[in-house]
């Protein structure tokens, strides 16, 4: 071969693959990262078919998320952030924490969105917020709990969010809270009040779906709570579609809040409530 010719050769595939590498924040361990996806499993991998870019799992468990079919399917493009699928042996059981646009199933890599189970046992980076983290081994009911009380490990703490210098850490704003006499001292109390007001309204429904939500707030200096959104992963828009929007703004605009303070001046502050409305 022309030896020119290689070199423009191998400089049209060095260009090629950098256009389209992946380009993503890491978003930290899966304590964090699995908050940024749209359901959360556990399942078992019945086929690895790596020349079309799939895996087939048959779902064991189906943590958080909306989902109708016991077996999905994961694919993977070339040039996108999923991992190399040649890690997961038929037979092997993971915790997955998935995509799901328009019912395309995918994983990423941009924070630690699948875990290894092995005998009950899990292992992996959890709380961290960055690689640097060293993998720890905790039980599957530990990191079952970590799934389910999202609240324990508000999302804004992650590196994205972390630019904003006016994202602060939980201890630092949430001091005392009341809705309707009711003390509110953390998160875990905010979701159980959310969660028995919207079952008054919602609760015959009986859907048996737990599904996760962030409400954004701004607390201003003077303690005043301005309602800004509540923000989804999925393009499902579950709260749009069963009108659950309206009611959580009502709740969420009768929580009172102490004035931030830092450095002894009272400052506005962001808040991204993680709430798992379980319906």
């Amino acid at each position: 071969m022309n030896s020119k010719f290689s070199i423009l050769l191998l400089l049209f595939v060095l260009t090629y693959n950098n256009g389209f590498s992946c380009d993503c924040y890491y978003v930290g361990g899966f304590a964090y990262s699995n908050q940024t996806k749209d359901l959360v499993v556990l399942g078992e991998i019945v086929e690895n078919n790596l020349k079309q870019n799939s895996l087939s799992i048959v779902i064991h468990k189906n943590y958080r998320g909306f989902l109708e079919k016991d077996t999905i399917m994961l694919t993977r493009e070339v040039v996108d952030c999923s991992p190399n699928f040649s890690m997961f042996q038929k037979g092997s059981i993971w915790l997955f924490a998935i995509d799901n646009s328009r019912s395309k199933y995918r994983i990423s890599n941009c924070g630690e969105n699948y875990l290894n189970v092995k005998n009950e046992y899990v292992e992996g980076r959890f709380y961290g917020l960055s690689q640097t983290e060293q993998f720890k081994t905790l039980t599957l009911e530990e990191v079952e709990s970590i799934i389910l009380e999202p609240y324990k490990f508000p999302f804004f703490k992650s590196p994205q969010r972390l630019k904003n210098s006016y994202y602060v850490t939980e201890e630092y704003y949430f001091q005392k809270s009341n809705l309707g006499g009711y003390p509110l001292g953390n998160y875990e109390e905010v979701n159980d009040l959310i969660n028995t007001e919207l079952y008054k309204k919602f609760g015959h429904l009986k859907l048996n779906l737990n599904y996760l939500v962030h409400v954004n707030i701004t607390i201003m200096e003077n303690g005043s709570l301005i309602y800004q959104s509540i923000q989804e992963n999925t393009d499902f828009s579950f709260p749009y579609l069963l009108g659950l929007e309206k009611p959580l703004k009502e709740i969420v605009n009768k929580l009172h809040f102490d004035s931030a303070v830092k450095k002894g001046k009272k400052v506005k502050v962001n808040l991204s409530i993680p709430v798992l409305i379980n319906l």
